[in-house]
């Protein structure tokens, strides 16, 4: 039977009465996604909400460049409505997180969103992006990066890739390096913490970290290995033996407006007979 569907053309695998995985990954496989198919993308499991999507995506110059870094944000970031009214703010929203993520980057990039379709809100099944994914992948391809950006786990989940923020991946047998970091909406967010003070991390300094990562990267500039980085930390430490020492140390720490403390000791249990401090260690 698997045989069968496999040898099927590609008019027959879409003629079939009922889609399933096997034959969905056969389409896959022989339907062009060079161009937005009609018919792949109305057996969508959410297909879209109004007009037919676009492989066109946003270049930080009006020219296409070769070898670029590519961004694929989370969302399309459509117009939201609120207390009953539509307020149209897609569009600019878009606009001012390309702004914000193509200024400090300064070297030429294409973004794109992790999925081609207009939803009704953001929470896009991830059903609904793996079957964008085809098409997201094909532009990757023929966009060629040095490296690629991707804003939160929708972008990751495109690609076929997991990982963590500030993770550094590999996609395709190309091997192209990709930096996972926040989705950038996290900075239009108000937060708040149990006691209802709104608090700020300061998102916007690890959003330039990861993207002088992938700027580096793009650059061919390779991050240090496990071994490597481990070594640079040890440079670091300082290890006090003595009171002259501790005293000296305390003066370094003085000049510091941030300092972390914590201790390493023999057990758990703080109540154990047996429990002993065994380090106090101080940060900046």
């Amino acid at each position: 039977m698997a045989t069968a569907v496999k040898n099927q053309t590609l008019d027959e695998l879409y003629e079939n009465p009922k889609i399933t995985p096997s034959i969905l990954k056969y389409i896959r496989e022989k339907e062009d996604f060079t161009s937005i198919q009609e018919r792949y993308c109305k057996i969508c499991p959410a297909p879209c909400k109004s007009r037919m999507p676009s492989l066109n995506g946003t270049w930080t110059q009006k020219t296409r460049n070769e070898d670029p870094v590519m961004v694929i944000l989370p969302h399309r970031y459509m117009d939201e409505e609120k207390n009953g009214r539509t307020t149209v703010v897609g569009s600019d929203r878009t606009k001012r997180i390309v702004d914000m993520i193509s200024e400090p980057l300064n070297m030429p990039a294409f973004f794109t969103p992790a999925y081609l379709c207009t939803q009704q809100d953001y929470k896009v099944p991830l059903k609904v992006v793996k079957h964008c994914s085809s098409y997201i992948q094909q532009l990757v391809k023929g966009t060629r990066p040095k490296a690629i950006l991707a804003c939160g786990p929708n972008a990751l989940q495109t690609l076929g890739l997991r990982g963590s923020r500030g993770d550094t991946l590999y996609w395709g047998p190309e091997r192209i390096p990709v930096v996972a970091t926040y989705d950038p909406r996290i900075l239009f967010m108000i937060r708040q913490n149990s006691s209802g003070d709104c608090w700020g991390p300061d998102y916007i300094s690890i959003l330039l970290r990861d993207l002088r990562k992938v700027k580096d990267l793009a650059n061919g500039i390779r991050p240090p290995s496990l071994e490597q980085a481990v070594e640079k930390a040890k440079q670091q430490l300082v290890i006090t033996k003595s009171m002259a020492q501790v005293y000296e140390m305390l003066e370094t720490l003085g000049n510091e407006k941030v300092v972390s403390f914590d201790i390493e000791t023999s057990t758990l249990d703080p109540w154990s007979e047996t429990a002993k401090i065994l380090t106090a260690q101080f940060g900046t």
